[in-house]
């Protein structure tokens, strides 16, 4: 019983992939509502996303229901991963990761939820000895550490309350450049 439903599921997989659709980001922008919808059929986006430069992806990520879901990929020209960040339902949520451009060595991990930084931050040296650790509650910094010859010092709290009015400047930049990727061309779906 159990290979004949591993065979089924296996065959709708296989099925499924065949008609998973690939979109080239240029011809797909977000509606009204911030779905990501294609150009020319106006029809909310199910399938991959791809972003190209000199032929090559640097940016991919599944798209369901016009939101970004899975993980999205972001590379250098190179073609070197230099961070991945899942979404569900078109919200950070998971663990991000960043590679070193260098030597693509892990450079920094963060965990999301609900698309806000929220719990153990950590950046780490060349090496992959840690440098930075530092605790967010949704988004805000709370405390941290730095770690010097392996000895771990408390980060100042003038530099939490930095790092927060930040990440508040961010969001505010972040939220105008979302605002400002609205076209009006495609009715709301």
């Amino acid at each position: 019983m159990k290979k004949l439903i591993l065979i089924m599921t296996l065959g709708f997989a296989l099925n499924y992939a065949d008609e998973v659709k690939i979109y080239n980001f240029d011809n797909i922008h977000r509606n009204e509502n911030g779905l990501f919808v294609d150009k020319q059929t106006c029809k909310i986006v199910n399938g991959i996303i791809k972003s190209y430069s000199n032929q090559k992806v640097n940016l991919e990520f599944g798209c369901l229901n016009g939101r970004e879901n899975g993980l999205m990929k972001y590379y250098t020209k190179t073609g070197q991963l230099l961070w991945e960040q899942p979404y569900k339902n078109g919200k950070k949520e998971g663990l991000y990761k960043m590679y070193n451009s260098k030597n693509g060595n892990l450079f920094m991990t963060s965990r999301d939820v609900n698309n806000f930084s929220d719990g153990n931050s950590t950046i780490y040296n060349d090496d992959g000895t840690k440098l930075w650790e530092v605790f967010y509650k949704k988004g805000l910094a709370i405390y941290g550490f730095r770690y010097f010859n392996d000895e771990k010092q408390p980060i100042p709290k003038k530099e939490i309350e930095k790092m927060n009015d930040e990440y508040r400047k961010i969001r505010i930049q972040s939220k105008k450049i979302f605002d400002n990727a609205k076209h009006k061309c495609c009715p709301l779906n």
